[in-house]
């Protein structure tokens, strides 16, 4: 009898070792996510895709480097000023950026947040849409965002009173009506 105590007692001690252990050292995990910001249509319209990159687990920290592959859809071309913090970047001018940074992702945390500016040319209307691939090591994670584009802002004119409130006439050509 005291022996089936203690091997159940055994067996219960490396159950409890074995969760505690596997939900202490949880494997790295990579995750990305996208938001898109002040996209504007027109006259050097532009959009910020903000991209977040973040290890899932609290236990082991994702090595680095990282790499972020971001592609956007014509006819958004990637900025000339894709810079932040930490991020080094390729592809302006073009529909792909490849951004590294080399630096682990913390048990848990999040890397700086990788931004990378669009260019919108005029008459671009509906959504603007973002896919990014990102790779750490064996680890992958995809996400993909879009983004109302709004149009821009054209001031109405109207041709028959270009300055409310002023009457012109040929004795006083800039006197105020009030």
């Amino acid at each position: 009898m005291l022996r089936r105590t203690l091997a159940a007692v055994v067996a219960i001690a490396i159950t409890l070792v074995g969760l505690f252990s596997a939900s202490a050292y949880a494997a790295a995990g990579l995750s990305v996510s996208v938001t898109g910001t002040d996209f504007l249509a027109g006259n050097n319209g532009n959009g910020l895709w903000r991209i977040a990159i973040t290890d899932t687990s609290a236990g082991e920290p994702v090595p680095g480097p990282v790499t972020a592959v971001v592609t956007v859809p014509a006819p958004q071309l990637i900025d000339t000023a894709v810079a932040s913090v930490g991020w080094t970047c390729t592809g302006a001018g073009t529909a792909t950026a490849t951004c590294t940074i080399d630096m682990d992702v913390p048990a848990g945390g999040a890397l700086p947040t990788l931004q990378v500016p669009v260019v919108l040319p005029d008459g671009v209307t509906g959504t603007a849409t973002v896919t990014v691939d990102a790779s750490a090591g064996d680890l992958t994670a995809s996400a993909t965002g879009s983004a109302p584009i709004a149009p821009a802002y054209v001031p109405p004119v109207d041709p028959t009173d270009p300055a409310p409130g002023v009457y012109l006439s040929v004795d006083a050509p800039f006197t105020k009506v009030t």
